[in-house]
């Protein structure tokens, strides 16, 4: 047994397993290292003959089959007959990998059936399988479908731009892509939120600029009927534009499908699937009609909406089950904050590294797409603007990267479960004490401070302000004047007796304003 540390992993070698479940004791102490952790722990042992089963899984495609997985590996050459049956299944296939028993039905299964694993089943070690599992399993298949891994919007490093996203029982996929051009944008964000994948709005402000199919599985026995993520380099499919957002659509046909179909098309069907999209020429040219405001839509769909959700026929590969989503190529991470007085709060600072970016230029557009103002960041990437005009627009810009911000109310983070109500100042000036502590004893020196807010009504400079302490009884025990404050923070000492009353005291601010505000 090696010695065990706090963080390091500890060996145990020469333990045989034993025919039964066993448990074997732990402690440790840390006394050799001058350590004072010590303690006990218990771990339980599985035995030899605990032969059990892990895990079924029921995999559709290239044939259906179930895996068994063993907490051993399988005995070879053993006769499986008898010991594993399936509901309606006269005769199955057994083939052992290992610790997992594939099983093969005859005639192909749907819907749920039972099944049996009985206890005959042996380990290579002779062991059986010493309990008799009665499980239903469901042989329904998935339907073809996408789906994105995340719903940002903002891809950054754009020298690798991948777009991930998964699929199911599908072999293939279209990928279209549509760039909205950097003098669009503000035009499409008037109505629509940078995220919006509405195909129609998008038609003018933006233009289909790549097309491409992408072969996901190519060889149809390797796919298992299972989600599978992947990711498609963006990168050499367009040049990224700074300021451009792009539109992905990824969809599929009815051939790129992995989907088991009984034989029963009839022949109205047969016609519909051989022209439901016209041949890749007609197909472009149509595009461009479409793009040129001259055509409605340029897919020709044969839909019966009775067979909408039907994988077998034409009517189930409608747009809507494609998967869109807008790209934004920048590393500009921004947050807005907006004052009541109108002023923007601004924070840039790289996505990748976090890192707050200076002197990127930070403008503000009315919703008519003119420019109010603009200013650059600081070194910590902060920037204040005070308009005095509403901004619906903001956009970010720092060498070739480009980043928009909508600033109207309703797309502000939502704060109803923080209470940020704050104060307002009233009359144009406002104060606060405080102290390096709460609790004081007699004898200790008061160490206070307090900072003025002027910024609605400035004070002229050195203005006095006048602090007054009374004690527990009300007595006045401290009055002091202080007419230079560091960056308007004043600090006051206040001394206290040994003998001094125990309780609260309290403590006051007088400062006036030399003439009428």
């Amino acid at each position: 047994i090696m010695p065990s540390l706090v963080g390091s992993e500890m060996c145990i070698r020469d333990r045989n397993r034993p025919i039964d479940d066993s448990e074997i004791i732990i402690s440790w102490t840390g006394t050799p290292i001058i350590a004072k952790s010590s303690g006990k722990r218990n771990y339980k042992i599985p035995g030899q003959n605990n032969f059990s089963i892990v895990e079924i899984d029921i995999s559709q495609s290239p044939e259906q089959k179930i895996s068994i997985n063993f907490s051993d590996p399988l005995l070879k050459n053993q006769n499986f007959d008898g010991l594993v049956t399936m509901q309606n299944q006269s005769k199955l296939t057994y083939a052992i990998d290992g610790n997992i028993l594939n099983v093969y039905p005859e005639n192909r299964v749907t819907g749920n059936v039972q099944l049996e694993i009985f206890t005959g089943i042996k380990n290579k070690e002779g062991f059986k399988l010493k309990k008799t599992h009665s499980r239903r399993v469901s042989f329904e298949q998935q339907k073809p479908e996408l789906r994105a891994v995340s719903t940002g919007v903002i891809l950054p490093n754009s020298q690798n731009l991948t777009y991930n996203f998964q699929s199911i029982n599908l072999k293939a996929v279209d990928v279209r892509v549509i760039k909205i051009y950097q003098d669009n944008v503000l035009q499409f964000l008037q109505s629509n939120e940078i995220s919006n994948v509405d195909r129609y709005s998008i038609r003018t402000v933006g233009r289909r600029v790549a097309k491409k199919t992408i072969n996901l599985i190519e060889n149809e026995n390797d796919n298992n009927g299972q989600w599978k993520t992947y990711g498609i380099d963006l990168s050499k499919l367009f040049k990224a534009e700074p300021g451009a957002i792009y539109q992905i659509e990824i969809g599929f046909k009815r051939s790129y499908a992995l989907y088991t179909c009984d034989n029963n098309t009839t022949e109205n069907e047969e016609v519909a699937e051989s022209d439901y999209y016209q041949n890749r020429k007609e197909e472009d040219e149509n595009e461009e009609e479409y793009w040129d405001n001259r055509m409605y839509n340029f897919r020709n769909y044969r839909y019966d909406w009775s067979e909408r959700e039907n994988p077998c026929t034409d009517s189930y590969y409608l747009e809507r089950r494609f998967l869109t989503a807008n790209v934004l190529a920048s590393d500009l991470g921004v947050i807005v904050k907006r004052g009541e007085n109108k002023s923007y709060y601004f924070a840039v600072s790289d996505i990748i590294t976090t890192d707050p970016i200076g002197n990127a230029k930070v403008t503000l557009y009315n919703y008519q797409q003119q420019e109010i103002t603009s200013r650059r960041t600081d070194s910590e990437g902060l920037t204040i603007i005070d308009a005095d005009k509403n901004a619906f627009f903001a956009t970010v810009s720092k060498n070739n990267q480009v980043t928009y911000v909508k600033l109207s109310d309703g797309n502000s983070l939502s704060m109803s479960k923080f209470d940020v109500s704050g104060k307002e100042i009233n009359k144009g000036l406002k104060g606060y004490i405080y102290g390096e502590r709460g609790v004081w004893r007699p004898g200790d020196s008061l160490h206070l401070a307090f900072v003025l807010n002027d910024t609605g009504n400035p004070l002229p400079k050195n203005h006095p302000v006048k602090m007054e302490v009374t004690d527990a009884q009300g007595k006045l025990v401290y009055k002091n004047i202080a007419n230079q404050g560091v960056n308007q923070f004043y600090k006051f000492t206040v001394p206290t007796a040994t003998e001094a009353p125990t309780g609260n005291w309290n403590t006051c601010l007088l400062y006036t304003s030399p003439s009428p505000r």
